[in-house]
């Protein structure tokens, strides 16, 4: 159906409900793109946080790192795997590479305790606190042998995974460097022992609560084994944590939402540089993002009703003020129509459709004057035909009334003559 051949009113109804149509799909338009542009300004604020944190690991680990290095690589260290002299071992080697461990873990509060054993089996402690005890299990051998037997240790140190303490119920992980001969001997350049260092996981913990994110977020460090070194979240460490990160690792990279007990979560996903296949993961829920911003929305949403109600409200207001003496000059204009005599078309305002009825009426007027002159003048030249008519009968009546007449003499003339009678002949 075409738009002009409808209603005038059907007409401005429907440019006011499109008008309506319109400013809520932009009004939709500005809540989604305002809800998105502070979600994606709260995660890249979350993903700088967590960048921070994954820096500071990253710092504690290549301090973790070189200064097992340095251990591994100094004369008294090395002099310590290689003599056979327990003498040399007691009183020189020893003391001096126990020194050098005392001075190492003192300087680096990431380190809990220290263990340095040779080929052949013996050890030397440097322990921080009761939590060294780990290095004495039967399961610390067993479990640490396994990185010892790994060709890849010998170019680079690595992180071990976590290690359970069943009498206490604590959990450690280490990082393990071999110590490499390269004091000229006769082991030169061959495996002599290995450092295992303990890191203090109660720092680890303390680098992950340090981070300010929302209140239920949570944040993992995670090893290569997707076990949790450590969380905000207490009931999580050492859990096993594969499902989220089984996703595109890119994707993860820059934040991806995903539902987890049925609510939506940002998970993103920071990869250590120092510590292969580890990762700072975060789990912030969406909702949570823009929280700070809910009463703009909400005064957003409530703005955007009241406009909406105001514009029906103003909408009828001018339907009512506008068609109102429309429609009562159509009614009229159809009276009007009828052929009612003397009737005058209401004038109900003072604006366009008013001066437009006092101009119909003015016609309307004129009209009816037109029509009664013309019904005058008629009726004036009907009695001027009708007073010439009856001029014309008279004058040929005055002429009809002399010959009749003198037939009539001649008549009664012929009849004397008939009947011989010379009088009225």
């Amino acid at each position: 159906m075409k738009i002009s051949k409808l209603k005038l009113k059907h007409q401005i109804w429907l440019i006011f409900f499109f008008s309506i149509i319109i400013f809520t799909v932009m009004e939709f338009y500005y809540y989604y793109s305002f809800s998105n542009l502070t979600q994606k300004r709260a995660a890249h604020y979350s993903n700088q946080m967590i960048e921070q944190t994954r820096r500071k690991i990253d710092s504690a680990f290549s301090d973790i790192r070189v200064s097992t290095s340095i251990a591994v690589n100094s004369r008294r260290v090395q002099e310590f795997s290689v003599v056979d002299d327990d003498y040399q071992r007691a009183f020189n080697s020893g003391p001096n590479a126990l020194d050098l461990m005392e001075y190492m873990r003192s300087f680096n509060s990431y380190v809990d305790g220290i263990v340095i054993n040779d080929i052949r089996g013996r050890r030397l402690y440097s322990l921080a606190s009761a939590s060294g005890d780990i290095f004495f299990l039967n399961r610390y051998d067993t479990f640490i042998q396994k990185y010892k037997e790994d060709p890849s240790l010998r170019d680079k140190g690595m992180f071990t995974s976590i290690l359970k303490d069943d009498r206490t119920g604590t959990e450690q992980f280490f990082y393990i460097a071999p110590i490499v001969e390269a004091i000229g001997g006769i082991y030169f350049s061959q495996i002599t022992g290995y450092c295992t260092v303990l890191v203090n996981m109660d720092k680890m913990q303390g680098l992950v609560e340090n981070t300010e994110l929302t209140p239920n977020s949570t944040l993992y460090i995670l090893n290569s084994r997707d076990e949790v070194i450590a969380s905000t979240n207490s009931n999580a460490r050492g859990a096993l944590f594969r499902e989220v990160l089984s996703m595109d690792k890119g994707i993860l990279l820059n934040g991806v939402k995903t539902t987890i007990d049925g609510e939506d979560i940002l998970v993103q996903v920071k990869g250590l540089e120092q510590a292969d296949g580890w990762r700072v993961v975060s789990m912030i829920p969406v909702q949570e993002l823009t929280a700070d911003m809910n009463p703009i929305r909400k005064v957003s949403i409530i703005v955007g009703i009241g406009m909406i109600l105001s514009m029906l409200i103003m909408g009828s207001f001018f339907m009512n003020n506008l068609m109102r003496p429309v429609m009562g000059l159509v009614l009229d204009m159809k009276r009007v129509g009828s052929r009612d005599m003397g009737f005058r078309i209401k004038v109900r305002s003072t604006n366009e459709v008013g001066m437009l009825a006092d101009d119909i009426n003015r016609v309307i007027n004129e009209r009816e004057q037109m029509a009664r002159d013309m019904i005058n003048t008629q009726a004036r030249l009907y009695e001027s035909e009708l007073s010439q008519k009856q001029a014309e009968f008279a004058a040929l009546q005055s002429q009809i009334n002399p010959h009749f007449l003198y037939n009539t003499l001649n008549c009664i003339s012929s009849i004397g003559l008939e009947y011989g009678s010379r009088e009225i002949a």
